[in-house]
């Protein structure tokens, strides 16, 4: 991972020794792969810095470390730009792959990161009536700044996979895992044991209906149509006779779901269609299968009232667990004379009482309908400053159970929401804000 690329790899273009560490592990097709790789980040980096175009300082690349860093922050992008390709795309002349990762690059940086950028500055000047932004010769600064995301660029989930494997592992039902390859990166047994695992670690909401039952077992008989372990390809009228051999769904209505691309940009960033339409053939690969899935599990699970009441007590326990390692000591209290709290806790001579929201903000919204979300993140604002005052009107329970002369409220979001309300804590930035308090 401390391996050097861009200037630092122009400096010492010691390129073999990746392919000496990689290829023992993993083969030397792939140690081939990754050697190209290095060369064409390094060839990207240093022509944007020839041509004076900096990426922002939180996509400074030096190592491998870092380049992984700035692919997973872009890979919604580049499978953006994949969605669009079979609408838009016209002419004679292919992409020839050698070529497509230099000629998409320049599309990512100056025109899909610009899009979304500016869809989301445009959210927070619809709720911060101070917003501004000021301009220079290489862009537009903005006043205020919202980050969405998690670590390693993830979105937000109420209660992702490693959520359930850290606070329910205990009651996961085991599952019957095939074998894997260690040396493929990537691999349909992979994707069936992903699936297994998801309908496992769900099920006790409810998950594995007749709906995701079947897209699920749709997903594991595609992954048998798999070409080098990881594309998919699979003739059109041979997808249509096994969506046509399931009950659940309407035939159309699922090939809708599974199938097409989009031809505008708005549209393929929120997008989680597996196949692409290419002539007689769909196609796909085990990523964009195993992201269909757990978006679809998302959207399902979201509006079951048995979710949602697990979901906050997951993510309380979550966030316990954190403010443990950050140096609060968790009181344990959940009850006083019928009042519930989240988690209170205690540092030095305050208590600390934490309300923890895990209230759903749809992140697509920037793209499709800002004003709605806008609207939404008000109110969310609103209800969370009620969520404070109530928690103020009786801390005197607290005081009195702890045997304390000090406390602090604050609410715990997690799904962060746009405000400039102090007490309200972004989860994605819990760390970085305790340490201030």
């Amino acid at each position: 991972m401390h391996l050097p690329v861009a200037a630092g790899l122009v400096a010492n273009p010691n390129v073999t020794l990746a392919r000496d560490l990689v290829a023992p592990y993993y083969g030397e097709a792939l140690a081939k792969r990754f050697m190209i790789s290095m060369l064409r980040v390094t060839r990207a980096m240093v022509g944007f810095q020839s041509d004076a175009r900096s990426l922002g300082g939180g996509s400074q690349v030096h190592t491998v470390a870092d380049a992984a860093g700035y692919f997973q922050s872009r890979r919604r992008h580049f499978v953006s730009l994949l969605y669009m390709m079979p609408e838009v795309c016209s002419g004679t002349r292919p992409l020839a792959p050698e070529m497509a990762f230099n000629e998409l690059l320049p599309i990512v940086e100056h025109c899909c990161i610009s899009f979304t950028g500016w869809n989301w500055k445009g959210v927070l000047a619809e709720v911060l009536k101070d917003f501004t932004l000021a301009p220079d010769k290489r862009g537009a600064y903005a006043s205020h700044e919202y980050d969405a995301l998690e670590g390693v660029f993830l979105e937000p989930e109420r209660v992702s996979l490693l959520d359930i494997r850290q606070q329910r592992g205990g009651h996961l039902t085991s599952t019957c895992a095939e074998p894997q390859d260690p040396a493929k990166i990537f691999s349909a047994p992979e994707l069936r044991n992903n699936v297994r695992f998801i309908r496992a670690a769900y099920d006790t909401f409810g998950l594995n209906d007749g709906e995701y039952s079947t897209l699920s077992l749709l997903a594991s008989a595609f992954s048998r149509y798999r070409e080098d372990d990881y594309f998919i390809r699979i003739e059109v009228e041979k997808v249509r006779s096994t969506l046509a051999a399931q009950t659940v769904f309407p035939s159309t209505e699922l090939e809708c779901m599974l199938l097409g691309g989009a031809a505008h940009f708005k549209q393929a960033s929120n997008s989680f269609k597996p196949f692409l339409l290419l002539g007689d053939f769909v196609e796909s690969n085990v990523n964009l299968l195993t992201r269909f899935l757990n978006a679809f599990k998302n959207v399902h699970l979201g509006s079951r009232k048995r979710f949602q009441i697990h979901a906050g007590f997951i993510f309380e326990q979550k966030v316990a667990a954190d403010l443990s390692e950050l140096g609060f000591a968790v009181t344990g209290i959940k009850r006083i004379n019928r009042a519930e709290f989240d988690v209170v806790t205690v540092r030095g001579d305050t208590i600390y009482n934490f309300q923890c929201k895990n209230n759903w903000i749809d992140l697509s919204k920037p793209e499709t309908n800002r004003q709605l979300l806008a609207r939404y993140n008000r109110s969310l604002d609103r209800y969370y400053r009620s969520a404070l005052t109530k928690e103020k009107n009786r801390e005197g329970l607290l005081l009195g159970e702890l045997r304390l002369a000090k406390i602090e409220h604050y609410v715990i979001s997690r799904f962060p929401v746009i405000t400039k309300n102090s007490r309200v804590i972004n989860y994605n930035r819990l760390a970085r804000t305790v340490s201030q308090i």
